[in-house]
């Protein structure tokens, strides 16, 4: 009987290992796989006009009606927003925990609120600075896929947050690899926060 051995992860730091309890981290690790097997074994995917249909039913007043297997961050991801954004015009204290049926506001709408879009932080940010524009960006690497959290989300550019936006720029080849928040690491952020 034929078969195939896939490795998909080396774990050498506790992020690294958390990321094995973030769920959306293991379904993009999956979905990784389902895209190259279809590439290596020449796969045609099927139409998906009827599934997106279903998948992302919205109401006229700009809601999502959470399906079974949905979470917050992968409605994020489909309506280009982030988990935060969602959960903050929600009211939702644990992003977690979303229940099938439950209806999302989503940004934009009417019943969300003004003010509700969702933005990345502008550029030049760097090790010392203390504003609103930091706490934008560390919630960007927070929310990204896969995750470059700075462990912590309070405005103040400290050496955990240049330590997530080395590893962001490495990850995404962004050089100079030297943790500064500059016009090209926001150019890839903007560029990849929403990606599905």
């Amino acid at each position: 009987m034929p078969a195939l051995l896939t490795e998909n992860l080396f774990i050498d730091r506790k992020e690294d290992a958390d990321n094995l309890k973030d769920n959306v981290f293991l379904d993009r690790v999956a979905q990784g796989h389902v895209n190259g097997l279809v590439k290596v074994f020449g796969l045609k995917k099927k139409s998906t006009k009827t599934a997106s249909k279903s998948a992302s039913k919205t109401t006229s007043e700009n809601t999502y009606i959470v399906k079974p297997g949905d979470t917050l961050s992968a409605i994020a991801r489909r309506y280009k927003t982030t988990v935060s954004e969602l959960a903050k015009i929600n009211n939702i204290d644990k992003p977690d925990l979303i229940r099938v049926g439950q209806r999302i506001k989503l940004p934009g709408s009417s019943s969300a609120g003004s003010g509700s879009t969702s933005r990345v932080a502008k550029p030049v940010l760097r090790r010392g600075m203390k504003n609103s524009e930091v706490k934008i960006l560390q919630q960007n690497l927070t929310d990204h896929r896969p995750q470059f959290n700075p462990r912590g989300i309070d405005g103040s550019y400290g050496p955990l947050t240049e330590d997530a936006v080395l590893r962001y720029q490495k990850y995404y080849g962004v050089k100079p690899y030297d943790g500064i928040y500059g016009p090209k690491t926001a150019a890839k952020l903007k560029e990849t926060l929403y990606d599905s």
